[in-house]
């Protein structure tokens, strides 16, 4: 429909450009006209503009009767009434092809409004439906491992299962979830994502604890399962992202629909593992 819209406007500005070839032309042809009354010559191609001309010098003559004599010729004043006629329709042809430029631009102009306009309530829709669906995911499982952290002119070894206890006790105390083991650490699952932010800063002062370990911590976001989810995951801890809190790009991009957003997701980069390239983001504190 666009396009037949826009054909019709260019279709009306050529005709109109065409009438204006028309009218340059048939001035000309009436000032062989004259020329031909004047001298008496007999052309017989000047019939075939008769219809047009005649008329016209007849509507002419009713306003621009009379005639002037110069060099011993009749000059009929009806010729030069049909001139400005002729001349009149060309500058009215002008007025409608500038106002079917006009028309043209507000037509576009107006169809650029009512896209944006569509545009935007369906953006506000999608938005809404992202919202819905993002807002639908709950639960998230937060990792979490240790090592020993290397220091040089150490004297004394650091027992890490004893310091996983004291961190283990910390954690339980300030989240009451009870950690399951998994890989080389522990796994502590939440179901109120919304509030992630009270969680990670309890992982954010175990980074900042004085323990002589480092921490592996990732964060995962899901829906129902976190067994379809658990290779996945797996992927991510093994990347070994030391005293960070990592986790995917879908992760972040859930977070962002949080209401509140006490920390920023930062990228850290991206990788490829097992055939497979994903983005990886961090926690950090603002």
């Amino acid at each position: 429909m666009h396009k037949l819209v826009l054909n019709l406007f260019n279709l009306s500005r050529n005709f109109l450009q065409f009438f204006k070839i028309f009218l340059v032309f048939l001035i000309l042809v009436l000032i062989l006209f004259w020329i031909r009354d004047l001298a008496g010559y007999h052309w017989g191609w000047t019939k075939y503009f008769a219809p047009i001309l005649l008329p016209l010098l007849d509507i002419a003559q009713m306003f621009f009767d009379g005639s002037t004599y110069i060099f011993n010729a009749i000059f009929e004043h009806k010729y030069i009434g049909v001139v400005l006629i002729i001349l009149s329709f060309y500058l009215v042809t002008n007025l409608f092809i500038q106002l079917c430029n006009k028309l043209e631009e507000a037509y576009c102009d107006g169809r650029k409004f009512v896209k944006k306009i569509e545009e935007d309530i369906y953006n506000k829709k999608l938005e809404l439906v992202q919202t819905a669906e993002q807002n639908a995911i709950k639960n998230y499982v937060i990792y979490i491992a240790t090592t020993d952290k290397k220091q040089k002119n150490r004297t004394v070894n650091i027992d890490l299962t004893e310091q996983n206890k004291i961190m283990n006790k910390f954690l339980i105390e300030q989240t009451s979830i009870l950690p399951e083991v998994f890989e080389n650490g522990f796994l502590y699952k939440f179901s109120d994502f919304e509030n992630i932010d009270k969680i990670l800063e309890i992982f954010f002062k175990v980074l900042k604890s004085n323990a002589p370990i480092d921490y592996y911590i990732s964060v995962h976001s899901y829906e129902k399962s976190f067994e379809t989810e658990k290779d996945n995951f797996k992927k991510l801890i093994s990347l070994g992202l030391v005293n960070k809190i990592s986790m995917y790009s879908q992760t972040a991009y859930r977070y962002s629909f949080n209401k509140t957003q006490k920390y920023e997701t930062v990228q850290h980069g991206v990788f490829q593992k097992d055939g497979g390239t994903f983005e990886i983001l961090c926690f950090e504190e603002k």
